[in-house]
């Protein structure tokens, strides 16, 4: 199939004090999407590490439209791959919520399938042609090739790996990121802000226990 829908529904833990579904749990729904949908075509990370290999998440952009979700509300995410480029593979989403059809995120995200022993990416021609993948859908959400830092006026946040911080790769799961990035907001942004769009390039494996 070339686009995979999954239906989910807001509990109290992905909501903030505004009763606003946050980026963190909409980045769940969209890795279980993306897993579900690898899942059809039989590259699921398991089935992937039967091969000595797995997926890695390189880079993710996330936009959220309108009011967003609250507890108890009930969305659907379409997720559809935009294609294998050499060791790139590309996806897309779109978040809706199930009452209205109205669109409330979207998502654009780069995949990479590492060698587990060398932790360098694998070029994907090998698996074109396990799922069809649609190269001229996109969710209209543009992901960058290079986050460029501030030169002053930066805050650092410390903050240590738990061993609950890990996944089946064994190193923080991608969406425990989007979960520290709230630590570094100051709190009046926090309190009277909505955050519109994220984006976060992965470029190294952090593992517990590290700071």
């Amino acid at each position: 199939m070339s686009t995979f829908k999954r239906d989910f529904t807001i509990t109290g833990s992905d909501v903030d004090p505004a009763d606003r579904a946050r980026v963190d749990a909409i980045a769940v729904m969209l890795q279980e999407s993306a897993a579900h949908h690898a899942d059809t075509w039989g590259m699921s990370i398991p089935a992937l590490m039967e091969q000595g290999r797995t997926w890695v998440l390189a880079r993710l952009a996330i936009e959220l439209d309108g009011p967003r979700p609250a507890w108890k509300d009930e969305v659907e995410v379409e997720t559809w791959s935009t294609g294998f480029r050499g060791h790139i593979a590309g996806r897309d989403y779109i978040v809706r919520k199930k009452a209205s059809g109205e669109v409330v995120g979207r998502g654009s995200s780069v995949w990479f399938v590492i060698d587990l022993d060398t932790r360098r990416p694998v070029r994907l021609t090998e698996y074109e042609g396990l799922g069809e993948s649609e190269p001229d859908k996109s969710s209209g959400v543009k992901v960058g090739t290079k986050i460029e830092l501030p030169s002053d006026g930066a805050a650092d946040t410390p903050l240590a790996v738990r061993a609950s911080d890990l996944d089946l790769n064994g190193h923080v799961n991608n969406v425990r990121y989007l979960e520290w990035l709230y630590e570094s907001v100051p709190r009046e942004i926090l309190r009277e802000r909505r955050l519109c769009r994220l984006e976060i390039h992965y470029l190294g494996e952090t593992r517990y226990p590290e700071t």
